[in-house]
């Protein structure tokens, strides 16, 4: 009986991711590139970020990380019929988020930091549609926050390109650092995914409960339109699916064995937990020799060559 209720569950969240998809190739068609990861003011560059107040997060990192960009899912709600969740939105102050944990190691004492952002947007953040929602998910350890208010998908940002020193925070840095589908003010082009759209990943499962980057787990790491310094709703491709490690940024869900993700043509595919990947760089930034399986399909111009049984 639980096995046939998680297969139904399973399969809902494949219908929601395929939705989700559909929303961006959307977006693609009339805007003639895909939706960025997060969008949010910058006056300095896609490498080099200054990000100005009320915009950046002046206690973490001064002007190079963001507080309150808005993230993929409120770009792509009217193409998804959800005008009016959209249109609530007031572009010009931050997004909110009822939460923020933050713990700054793994052996650090964490603090709640929410709620934060633009209250002008709190009825927006709180009015998520249900198709960001897995019905795996399980709920976080923050008392009277709906399950609603999180989603449990990511953008896949892939990693940062060898040689390069910048940090894995697609969060403030956009696709000149960043070699996934998309990151920060970053709206790709189908022309740009050389891969191909079939084998590149657009969106992975990032479940809500998750740890990701400084947000230990069952503290609502993925709020609906929320992001700062742990890239929220954006996942990278250095640790494998279902990875415990601290800071780290990838795929989780609560399905026995793996993920499901979205590709950049709109096809879901699931992704295993045991699927072949590679070692990152001393920094842990990037990778170290030839590309893994879950790296090459988390790249978009990398130039790979991969068989789809190996996922």
């Amino acid at each position: 009986m639980q096995a046939a209720r998680e297969a139904a569950r399973r399969s809902q969240c494949v219908n929601n991711l395929k939705q989700l998809a559909l929303g961006f190739v959307n977006y693609e068609s009339t805007n003639g590139c895909f939706a960025a990861g997060a969008v949010g003011p910058n006056n300095g560059s896609g490498t080099a970020p200054s990000i100005p107040s009320p915009f950046n997060d002046a206690s973490t990192c001064g002007g190079g990380c963001p507080l309150g960009f808005f993230s993929w899912a409120a770009a792509i709600l009217p193409y998804m019929e959800q005008p009016q969740v959209f249109n609530s939105i007031n572009f010009s102050f931050p997004a909110y988020t009822t939460t923020f944990f933050q713990q700054s190691s793994a052996t650090a004492t964490g603090s709640e930091r929410g709620p934060l952002g633009g209250l002008q947007n709190s009825t927006a953040a709180l009015a998520q549609p249900m198709t960001f929602v897995c019905p795996s998910s399980a709920p976080r350890n923050n008392p009277g926050q709906a399950i609603n208010q999180q989603k449990d998908y990511s953008v896949n940002s892939g990693y940062v390109y060898p040689g390069m020193t910048q940090c894995v925070c697609s969060d403030r840095f956009s696709t000149q650092v960043m070699n996934g589908f998309s990151a920060m003010n970053s709206w790709t082009k189908i022309a740009d995914i050389t891969d191909g759209t079939s084998n590149t990943v657009m969106l992975y499962e990032e479940a809500q409960w998750t740890d990701h980057s400084w947000i230990p787990l069952n503290k609502g790491s993925n709020p609906f339109m929320f992001v700062g310094h742990p890239s929220q709703g954006m996942t990278d491709s250095l640790f494998p699916p279902n990875s415990t490690a601290f800071n780290n940024r990838a795929p989780m869900s609560n399905h026995p064995g793996g993920v499901n993700a979205a590709m950049s043509d709109g096809s879901v595919r699931f992704i295993k937990s045991t699927i072949n990947t590679s070692r990152t760089d001393a920094n842990g930034n990037s990778v170290i020799g030839t590309p893994g399986v879950f790296q090459a399909i988390s790249t978009r111009n990398m130039g790979e060559v991969i068989d789809a049984s190996s996922f």
